[in-house]
């Protein structure tokens, strides 16, 4: 973060956006814990692993959905793991 400090010394909007982001979630970011361990990260481990539980959890044998059911469903179980549940029932209940 200081290396980018020093570079950007006048910061355009754009660089003290992704500076202030790098910042606050510096704690979350594992990458060089990863490469150190030699483990694979990123969307290319992300997207395929996503693709498999959705197969798992949607295509089982003998059984039969409606595309605009399971869009439906695939909604609401990203909401649920993103762990927003509460604001979107919040937001139905506002609606009624």
């Amino acid at each position: 973060m200081e290396e980018c400090r020093k570079l950007y010394r006048r910061q355009p909007g754009e660089v003290k956006r992704w500076i202030n982001y790098l910042d606050k979630h510096w704690g979350k970011i594992q990458c060089t814990d990863y490469e150190r361990d030699k483990l694979i990260y990123g969307s290319d481990i992300i997207e395929p692993g996503i693709g498999r539980i959705i197969n798992f959890r949607f295509k089982n044998a003998s059984t039969f959905w409606k595309e605009e059911i399971v869009e439906n469903l695939y909604f609401l179980r990203a909401t649920l793991l993103a762990k927003r549940w509460d604001l979107l029932i919040n937001n139905l209940v506002k609606q009624t």
